[in-house]
């Protein structure tokens, strides 16, 4: 409240009071902690593995054998590998907070190599997961459009990647598209366990996971598909789903061409 205001004979008149509306910033407050609690969380779990696996390198009393040694370094490799894509998923997530968004390089890209690369470096996963992974027999040899390969193939390892994760043993993941004048689609598709219909409206925001999905698989920080609509949305396409609960889920995403 600023100071009362006085007139000629030195009365209290009148005084002026400011109001200032503090929600966005408390709601930005909020934003901060959850963003450090979150980050710290699951910066925790892969550093505490690569302590433990380093300590027992380095305990000459525990003898090892040669194959024992190599499995400690790829647990250690694999915990880095997991904190690195965090890190740059936060980096993400950080440039769309600020309004940066991605900065988006548009080339002729093909998208079905995407696609074939995408499956490769998902392959072993799927077998560890005993999961079959089909291609629509309608989808095209090569298909070129203007995007950004990176970002595009990041769209691509996240929800194929999910779409595995969350199949139910013995499952099946389906690859498809189609297109028109100027617009293509892409699906994924599993049969998995789904998204609970009352959790439906929240699955792209970040951090937030379902409770079925985090009771199969509890490593996950909540980014991907919240980066990977912003990722979408960038390029002037959509992504979008369609989820039954233990039924399974479809994610598209379509971009202009």
């Amino acid at each position: 409240m600023c100071p009362p205001l006085f007139g000629r004979r030195k009365n209290v008149e009148g005084c002026v009071v400011v109001f200032r509306d503090v929600t966005k910033q408390k709601e930005i407050d909020t934003m901060k902690s959850e963003f450090v609690s979150v980050a710290s969380h699951q910066l925790k779990t892969p550093l505490s593995g690569i302590k433990w696996m380093c300590e027992l390198l380095l305990d000459d009393s525990i003898k090892k054998t040669e194959q024992e040694k190599k499995e400690y370094l790829n647990d250690i490799n694999n915990s880095n590998e997991r904190m690195l894509h965090l890190v740059e998923d936060l980096l993400d997530v950080s440039h769309i907070e600020t309004g940066r968004k991605f900065d988006i390089i548009k080339k002729d890209t093909d998208l079905i190599e995407i696609v074939a690369q995408t499956l490769k470096d998902n392959l072993q996963f799927a077998k560890d997961k005993n999961v079959r992974i089909i291609k629509c027999d309608n989808a095209p040899q090569k298909f070129i459009i203007k995007c950004d390969g990176d970002k595009i193939r990041q769209v691509f390892g996240n929800l194929i990647n999910n779409a595995i994760k969350y199949s139910k043993n013995n499952g099946t993941v389906e690859i498809g598209c189609r297109h028109t004048k100027n617009l293509v689609t892409i699906y994924i598709k599993d049969d998995g366990v789904g998204i609970p219909q009352k959790q439906q409206a929240r699955i792209f925001e970040k951090f937030f996971r379902a409770d079925n999905a985090f009771t199969k698989e509890t490593d996950g920080t909540g980014l991907g598909l919240y980066i990977a609509r912003a990722i979408i949305e960038a390029h002037g396409g959509k992504l979008w789903f369609e989820s039954e609960e233990n039924k399974g889920s479809t994610f598209y995403f379509s971009l202009p061409f």
